[in-house]
């Protein structure tokens, strides 16, 4: 029977192990790290990582521990045949695999998986802009920059409760969907006009996209939330200007871990069936030999 190691303190991930251990031998390990790469003979046929699995180039991401664990020493306790798989995984990672010969697959590469988990990010950053903000979403003016897969959903979903949205974007055919999807739109060029006007404003893209000219003008009542991977805005400007920055960092753990859970484990699934089919055939073909 497959035997599945899962690393990691992440929600999402012990319903990811509860998913697996119906058709597979599965265990997640939380805690004491050191003790199992001390065993150098247990060997796992699946070694499943967070997400992401790692952010700083050189070890597994584990948050909720003080322990590391160095990405180069993760062949020790996979199988020959075995595959390494996690979430946004670095060229150091892929680089280590292949020259240990072991498979390494991201979960999180399917646009599939992309899109499902774009549904409770979007719901959590939802929540959060309920949570946070002193007023209702009905009649709020809030402001959206980047239009892509959670920013549309998120937009549908303000939309549909009453806000006055608007959406900025680079690109005229995300600007013109908004437009058709009910939302204002305006261009980066024109943002240090207009945003002083609104109570809430979500950050979508993974870059520098609020500079020193529009972080001054943003209403200090007003709340950001930063949904995407790299800030929007340089934090240094919000400690100036006392902005109240609110990091929407992993929200599908905070605010959905079991769907999530379920989303990566199903993308799991997939990548063992891929390489299932590609031993039984490498087997097969030596067979007949």
């Amino acid at each position: 029977m497959t035997e599945i190691l899962i690393l990691g303190t992440d929600k999402r991930l012990q319903y990811v192990a509860d998913i697996l251990s119906e058709k597979y031998s599965t265990e997640i390990y939380l805690r004491d790290y050191k003790r199992l790469f001390s065993d150098k003979k247990r060997k796992y046929d699946v070694l499943v990582l967070g997400i992401p699995c790692c952010t700083d180039g050189e070890n597994v991401n584990i948050p909720l521990s003080d322990e590391k664990i160095p990405l180069d020493i993760l062949p020790d306790i996979v199988d020959k045949n075995g595959v390494i798989t996690g979430g946004m995984i670095p060229p150091r990672l892929y680089e280590i695999c292949r020259e240990k010969g072991i498979a390494c697959e991201d979960y999180y590469k399917s646009e599939a998986v992309v899109l499902k988990n774009a549904v409770p990010s979007a719901e959590g950053a939802l929540a959060l802009g309920i949570n946070m903000t002193a007023d209702t979403i009905f009649k709020a003016k809030i402001l959206i920059t980047g239009y892509g897969r959670i920013a549309s959903i998120l937009a549908k979903y303000l939309v549909a409760m009453g806000a006055d949205v608007t959406v900025a974007a680079r690109k005229e055919e995300k600007l013109i969907l908004a437009e058709i999807n009910g939302c204002k739109a305006t261009d980066f060029c024109n943002l240090h006009n207009v945003i002083g006007e609104y109570s809430l404003i979500y950050n979508t893209v993974p870059d520098l996209v609020i500079d020193k000219k529009t972080a001054e003008k943003i209403d200090r009542r007003t709340v950001y939330i930063e949904l995407a991977s790299k800030p929007g805005i340089d934090t240094t400007l919000c400690r100036e200007y006392g902005i109240n920055f609110v990091n929407g960092g992993g929200l599908p753990s905070k605010t959905a871990p079991k769907t999530a859970g379920k989303i990566i484990a199903d993308s799991i699934k997939q990548i063992l069936d891929r390489h299932g089919k590609k031993h039984k055939a490498v087997t097969d073909t030596e067979n007949s030999v």
